[in-house]
């Protein structure tokens, strides 16, 4: 279920199994919640046992459950309202796989693509201004200790 999830596989629901639907859903809502507090302690786990790769992993997977999508994949775009899967397949078809490059794309093309009339394309930005993202930059300064011996 969470693969199905994550990798966009899109399930089709037949007419038989339309009955089923409902119930997929509460479970899958269910597998989500305990998924994400194992992942949470196996996180807590790998950084207790100072395991910098481990403690990694598990927090892109940790981001992965949360966004319902795979981290590193042109799927995350769905986070953004009005944007499903298939609008994802036209972006990735015009070369845009991300989201960082969804938000440098002009206002105009997104409507292109997305065959939609102006402001949606301004919508999209405004939307792609408030998503969350994080930024790191180091600055390594000399040791200022010096051994004499």
């Amino acid at each position: 279920m969470i693969q199905a999830v994550l990798g966009a596989s899109g399930l089709s629901w037949d007419s038989e199994m339309q009955m089923s639907r409902a119930q997929y859903n509460v479970e899958l809502t269910s597998v989500f919640k305990h998924a994400n507090r194992l992942i949470r302690c196996i996180t807590d786990c790998r950084i207790s046992l100072q395991d910098s790769v481990g403690a990694r992993n598990a927090l892109m997977l940790d981001r992965s459950l949360t966004s319902r999508a795979w981290d590193d994949r042109p799927q995350q775009m769905t986070q953004i309202e009005d944007v499903g899967l298939a609008s994802v397949l036209k972006f990735v078809s015009a070369g845009i796989t991300n989201i960082d490059e969804l938000e440098c794309t002009e206002a105009h093309k997104i409507e292109s693509l997305m065959s939609r009339k102006p402001p949606f394309g301004m919508k999209i930005q405004e939307r792609l201004k408030l998503f969350p993202k994080l930024r790191l930059s180091l600055h390594i300064q000399p040791n200022s200790v010096r051994d004499y011996s």
